[in-house]
């Protein structure tokens, strides 16, 4: 019995432009299409009937009598708002441990520390990841990405639409996938 474990060709500094661009073409069409096949996970699906049920849309109104009125009691808003605030309740903030005990490790951690709750504050962090955990819990997946401006010179966190990633297919769970495709519209 033989079986193909990777068939993907190896990629180098040597590798051409153009083999480089059609390989990641290929393997971003086939990971889509993974993803998205019926007798799959069928994430295109899924993620559209989870946003039309968070949006209390769940109801077909054409399988209704005329004198039904279509009455949605929406706990799966009020659940997925009750876990976006469990989660992201508290102000995002890090703490950074000095290396060791001498004065200038700890006043260079003290210095990181103020600067990265600073650059937080300054792109509010929080409202991100509450796009981010909304995302994580109607669309399966939730990113924020980092970004940096040369305009300003500073990096910016970016919370991404999933619908506009793809996610390497061979990726196993606990694992980091080979590539993370963002398609820019």
């Amino acid at each position: 019995l033989l079986c193909v474990i990777d068939d993907r060709p190896i990629l180098s500094v040597k590798t051409d432009d153009r083999e480089l661009a059609a390989n990641f073409g290929r393997w971003i069409q086939e990971s889509k299409a993974y993803w998205n096949d019926k007798s799959g996970y069928d994430l295109e699906s899924v993620r559209n009937q989870n946003e039309r049920y968070y949006l209390g849309k769940q109801i077909d109104r054409s399988k209704l009598y005329s004198y039904q009125v279509p009455y949605v009691d929406n706990q799966i808003y009020v659940g997925t708002q009750a876990i976006m605030s469990y989660v992201t309740g508290a102000n995002p903030s890090c703490e950074i441990t000095p290396e060791d005990d001498t004065p200038q490790s700890q006043v260079m951690a003290e210095d990181l520390e103020t600067a990265v709750n600073i650059h937080t504050e300054k792109w509010n962090l929080a409202k991100k990841l509450k796009s981010a955990a909304k995302n994580m819990y109607t669309k399966r997946i939730g990113v924020i990405k980092l970004k940096y401006d040369p305009k300003i010179g500073d990096i910016i966190p970016i919370s991404v639409d999933p619908n506009n990633l793809i996610l390497d297919k061979d990726c196993l769970l606990g694992e980091e996938p080979r590539f993370i495709a963002e398609i820019c519209t």
